[in-house]
């Protein structure tokens, strides 16, 4: 594979791609809600991608959304210049290389910055979330002090036979 590799991106109708039937990312109802706000809020700036059969090999999460949006055309990369090793290794890699943890002094920063600015477009955060980090960063009541214990949500994630990893620990 060259490195100075140039894709095309082609506009293709996302119903007519075929999502990788091995996809070892989960995408829930909640992720492809953001993800469409954020695509009906910003555009569709993010190429899907697919190999030389039109199997997605990154996007499966945008896919869902543009379907879930009834947009007729998504840009849409081919990459037939890759082996199918090389294919599932990308899968992979693009899923695993987005996972970080928030700098949480500038994230508490940009939301107070988008407050101030009256900003009401979709962030990804509900607003409990976000009045919650300012009211910590803040030290105001209503936010999370140490040693306190929130209230359960009314519809739990958790159910009795679920497992948690929490690094090494499940």
């Amino acid at each position: 594979m060259s490195k100075t590799y140039q894709p095309d991106v082609v506009q293709r109708d996302p119903a007519e791609l075929t999502p990788y039937a091995h996809n070892a990312k989960t995408h829930p109802d909640e992720q492809i809600d953001k993800i469409a706000g954020s695509i009906a809020e910003y555009g569709f700036d993010q190429p899907i991608v697919v190999d030389a059969d039109g199997v997605i090999i990154k996007g499966h999460g945008r896919r869902l959304a543009a379907v879930r949006l009834g947009l007729a055309s998504v840009p849409v990369i081919v990459r037939d210049d890759l082996t199918p090793a090389q294919v599932k290794a990308a899968r992979l890699l693009d899923n695993k290389s987005a996972e970080s943890d928030w700098g949480l002094d500038q994230l508490v920063i940009d939301l107070q910055a988008l407050k101030d600015d009256e900003f009401e477009g979709p962030l990804g955060f509900d607003e409990n979330e976000v009045a919650t980090m300012l009211a910590n960063a803040l030290g105001e009541p209503g936010g999370m002090g140490d040693g306190d214990v929130p209230e359960p949500p009314a519809t739990p994630v958790s159910k009795t036979g679920d497992l948690w990893l929490l690094g090494d620990h499940r």
